[in-house]
């Protein structure tokens, strides 16, 4: 491996010094890192934090190895001249940086992630931008590997949020994995869809498979979750109609009908409808009736209702029929609740190892399974993962990789979860690569 430096855009390949810089890239948002030391022996060269870092291949530059920021610099004498020391952290921290504010009703996560990032902005959402971003990032590449999970996500609201955490929160609904690879785009998409031409072997041909060494397989039992409770918001069923039966006909006072403590004014409106039977229990004769919230100062209503209770209170009660006394005209609200469980994990070990989220944001029975599923996903990688050394070029973080190890009997795709660079010598370059169980 021959690398070029660029330092905002200028070749300063000549003063890096080839065997002290390393790179570090990973996969679920995390932050990828570089560090690397220029030999400046006529104080030529300023090294100035936040300038963009690129490290790429020295013969062909659509071949990246590191893209980012500047944003460390220790300067040190060295005879006459001097050495910088420095470090730069890729993209994902910009995006870290970035704020936004804003509200979604019913749209794409892919929807979200194009309006809130991807559109210019300008200095600040509250002094006339255009967008709800305050940092312009038309730079980035927004839509050419983004691919959409959840077509409705129902309602989300930003306030103040970094674009990273968006990106993480979309990602967890979504059970879908994201990263910003060196030229600026992003990656948001289901988790083993990009794969390597190639697979590491204990056994290789050096033509479809090759070697590793330093193998080791981590089993951590801290880290299983097999069963996931999602507890999210609540659903609205729009223009839900109930018709309740058996009131006694003379406690109107503070007659009490159960199932009423989800029901909300319809969309538009300020308070449920209700309707008398003023027919008989055949032949029903459905009167609305003026209803008012009930509280000390309420004007003069037929009914009186208490939001979030199971209770109307009427000034005269209801007829004593068996199923048509009166009914509720109204919204409901139904609590979302999704569990997900690993049953092959719960078979193996015995048991279960449960885990709770409580996301009121989460209005949904498909949001709640997906964010089920992608807890499970995520816990089961932290659980298992391999550790190898190769000189093998070409391994990437977030992509797929299959791994053939006959002492383990492995024979089977890991996810990249992270991939440390460092030069051996000349032009052999050594890969630590870190990998998760392909959730």
């Amino acid at each position: 491996m021959q690398v070029r430096l660029l330092i905002d855009s200028v070749d300063r390949t000549a003063a890096l010094m080839q065997e002290a810089w390393e790179i570090e890239g990973n996969a679920f948002g995390a932050l990828d890192s570089c560090s690397f030391v220029l030999n400046d022996p006529t104080n030529a060269i300023t090294a100035t934090r936040g300038k963009e870092i690129i490290i790429e291949n020295w013969s062909d530059a659509t071949q990246r190895y590191f893209g980012g920021v500047l944003t460390e610099v220790q300067g040190q004498a060295f005879g006459v001249g001097r050495r910088w020391r420095c470090k730069a952290i890729d993209w994902t921290f910009l995006l870290e940086r970035a704020l936004a504010s804003q509200k979604y009703y019913g749209k794409s996560d892919s929807y979200i992630i194009n309006n809130t990032a991807g559109t210019p902005k300008g200095v600040s959402v509250y002094s006339g931008s255009s967008g709800p971003c305050d940092t312009d990032l038309s730079d980035f590449d927004w839509t050419t590997h983004v691919t959409q999970g959840i077509a409705n996500t129902q309602f989300m609201a930003f306030k103040r949020e970094s674009i990273r955490d968006i990106l993480d929160a979309l990602a967890d609904h979504a059970g879908f994995i994201w990263y910003v690879d060196q030229f600026k785009r992003l990656h948001y998409k289901e988790f083993g869809v990009e794969g390597h031409a190639f697979y590491m072997s204990d056994a290789p041909d050096e033509t479809d498979s090759f070697h590793y060494a330093g193998m080791r397989v981590m089993y951590d039992l801290s880290k299983v979750v097999n069963r996931v409770t999602v507890e999210g918001g609540q659903r609205r069923e729009l223009s839900q109609s109930r018709i309740y039966g058996q009131a006694d006909g003379v406690d109107g006072v503070n007659t009490v009908f159960r199932g009423l403590d989800h029901w909300q004014a319809k969309e538009g409106q300020t308070r449920i409808l209700v309707y008398r039977n003023t027919g008989t229990e055949g032949t029903p004769t459905w009167t609305v009736q003026t209803v008012e919230l009930d509280r000390s100062d309420a004007p003069a209503a037929n009914v009186y209702w208490t939001p979030g209770v199971w209770q109307l209170r009427w000034t005269t009660a209801p007829p004593n029929n068996a199923t048509n006394s009166f009914k509720v005209e109204a919204d409901r609200l139904i609590p979302i609740l999704h569990i997900e469980s690993d049953y092959a994990s719960i078979l193996d070990l015995g048991r279960v190892y449960g885990l709770s989220v409580r996301d009121a944001t989460i209005t949904s029975e498909e949001v709640a399974e997906l964010r089920a599923l992608a807890e499970l996903r995520k816990r089961r990688a932290e659980a298992e993962q391999v550790v190898f050394r190769t000189t093998k070029d070409g391994i990437q973080h977030g992509r797929v990789l299959r791994l053939v190890n006959s002492a383990f009997g492995i024979d089977k795709s890991y996810l990249v979860k992270q991939v440390h660079t460092r030069l051996l010598g000349g032009t052999v370059a050594e890969y630590q690569v870190t990998l998760a169980v392909q959730p």
